[in-house]
């Protein structure tokens, strides 16, 4: 059976959110936009409309959230008598496989405000029936787990009374074992207990979560990018809880949750948020969660637009995993119109977007022919919009790539034109150059183009079941590529005396160009590694859109 999750939430009007849509993925949400145009309280409306109240979680409650303890209602602002006035907004779940419709709206209960989910249909129209084992008034019977800016509360500035900090061996040696991993992996490797955590709470606040037992220091000295940390992994924990216990329990199925973080990137480095990302995205899958999150990390936005992009890759999956909604103009808040990463950069920093009406030509520097070899299926196969308005004109420099990456800091023409080096520069000392110009595009992979394809060889070898023996009868078989192609380059390499290596992979390349081209090695190698693919391709649209920037301001 599908997941229990919720599809969208339609804001008609709260605060000042007016006709807003906001498309829930089926893994990932990233809400974006300037402080104070409304992302927390979205959050706020998506937690209150499911809960699951029998189960408890790490954080000592039940997998529930209630609006009105999270954020202030006001009676004489955000409660209204009038009809036109009032507060409404429609959220959509799948069900139990069917579709339910839930209304809400601010009910006033001797002057205590809530917000109140009501059953309706997908305009609004209230039923006062059950659906299925959902009260005419009641939650969608989802676990829910919230987690806010409480838990960042720094430990060290608040008063020792009312702080408690605790061992314990409570959770699974399982559970145990996964937050040590997880904190090692997002943070780094650190002496840690194997058979208990720490367990923190405040009182008078939500502050609350299960951390590492640390060798070295007591939990209560760590920093605040770990503090937050240990709360989103207790929410994780939760979610492996609760779905054991279902599943040995009375009869309730575990069919998915909901995990809504406010400000995820809160106090984490860009490294550690890459790294908490790919942990939450694991999460998602293994234990059936939508995930949605608020951020201003520009590092969270790029890395689930490439998620998004590489899901997108399959026509024939109609779902949404990732999605980033940002949200503009805090004045009259609405939702930006297909959203890229430089858009996104660009109202960050209140920048204009602006796109030229007219082709231009934009030069594309390679290191040698083997790059552009690699380039030439890779565009052959690739779809990319932002090169209806530009073309582009290779150049093949034959320059390497120390010297390639230094030119736009040497010389700004060379900030205005796309630099395509190998892949293996992206690790290492280049690393700051890439990261400092939009407009360097590393190829695919993590090697050069021709070692690439000198693996790739190895790989198939492995296979030889794999479809490029079959369609390449004519050119070549197993034991030609073992025997004589492989080997001619081993046999160089071990021999090898005054040249580096590369150069002889450079010559056994160019020596067998014409049938790496006549087998379509590129294009095979492309379909077995989507995920590089996917990679070179959201990077390069990146750069495009920076290069249409640079070009349009000088044009203006």
């Amino acid at each position: 059976m599908e997941k229990n999750k919720l599809d969208y939430l339609q804001i008609d009007k709260f605060r000042k959110l007016k006709d807003i849509s906001i498309n829930v993925a089926e893994r990932i949400t990233v809400i974006a936009g300037h402080n104070g145009i409304g992302k927390s309280t979205i959050l706020g409306l998506i937690a209150n409309g499911s809960e699951l109240k029998k189960y408890r979680s790490y954080f000592d409650k039940t997998f529930q959230s209630k609006f009105q303890e999270i954020f202030h209602l006001d009676s004489n602002n955000d409660y209204h008598s009038e009809q036109n006035e009032k507060y409404s907004f429609i959220m959509k779940y799948t069900y139990e496989g069917e579709t339910l419709y839930k209304k809400g709206t601010i009910s006033n209960h001797d002057g205590r405000l809530k917000v109140v989910p009501r059953n309706s249909n997908e305009v609004g129209k209230l039923t006062n029936e059950s659906f299925l084992d959902v009260g005419a008034n009641a939650k969608v019977t989802i676990p829910t787990i919230y987690i806010g800016m409480s838990r960042v509360i720094p430990i060290g500035e608040t008063d020792e009374a009312l702080y408690t900090l605790q061992s314990s061996n409570s959770p699974s040696e399982e559970d145990i074992r996964f937050m040590n991993e997880a904190y090692i992996e997002i943070i780094g490797n650190e002496p840690m207990e194997n058979e208990k955590i720490s367990k923190q709470s405040l009182k008078h606040t939500t502050k609350r979560s299960i951390g590492p037992s640390f060798v070295d220091y007591p939990f209560q000295t760590v920093s605040l990018g770990q503090d937050s940390l240990s709360s989103i992994l207790t929410a994780i924990l939760s979610f492996r809880k609760l779905k054991r216990e279902l599943d040995e329990g009375d009869g309730i199925n575990y069919n998915g949750g909901l995990l809504v973080i406010d400000e995820i990137d809160a106090c984490l480095h860009p490294s550690a948020q890459e790294k908490l990302l790919n942990i939450l995205d694991r999460a998602a899958k293994d234990l059936n969660l939508q995930i949605v999150v608020t951020s201003h990390s520009l590092t969270i936005i790029k890395e689930v637009l490439a998620k998004q992009l590489q899901t997108m890759q399959n026509p024939a999956d109609e779902k949404t995993y990732y999605n980033v909604i940002y949200l503009q103009n805090t004045m009259d808040p609405h939702i930006m119109k297909d959203p890229t990463y430089l858009k996104i950069k660009n109202d960050m920093f209140l920048r204009f977007n602006r796109y030229q009406d007219h082709s231009q030509v934009v030069k594309v520097y390679f290191e040698d022919e083997e790059a552009y070899f690699l380039y030439k299926t890779l565009m052959r196969h690739l779809t990319i919009d932002r090169l209806t308005d530009i073309n582009l004109e290779e150049v093949i420099a034959h320059i390497n790539c120390d010297t390639l990456l230094k030119l736009p800091d040497k010389d700004s023409y060379f900030r205005n034109v796309l630099i395509m080096p190998d892949g293996d520069v992206k690790t290492g000392r280049y690393e700051p150059y890439i990261e400092r110009h939009d407009n360097i595009c590393p190829l695919p992979s993590d090697v050069a183009p021709e070692v690439l394809v000198y693996n790739y060889l190895k790989y198939l070898l492995e296979d030889m079941s794999h479809s490029f023996w079959k369609n390449n009868l004519d050119h070549l078989h197993g034991q030609i590529v073992r025997d004589r192609i492989i080997k001619d380059i081993e046999d160089k390499i071990q021999s090898r005396s005054d040249k580096k290596s590369r150069e002889y992979f450079k010559e056994w390349f160019n020596e067998y160009k014409d049938l790496f081209e006549k087998t379509e090695i590129i294009s095979y190698w492309m379909n077995d590694n989507p995920d590089e693919v996917t990679e070179f391709e959201f990077q390069m649209k990146i750069s495009l859109d920076y290069l249409k920037e640079k070009i349009l301001k000088e044009d203006g």
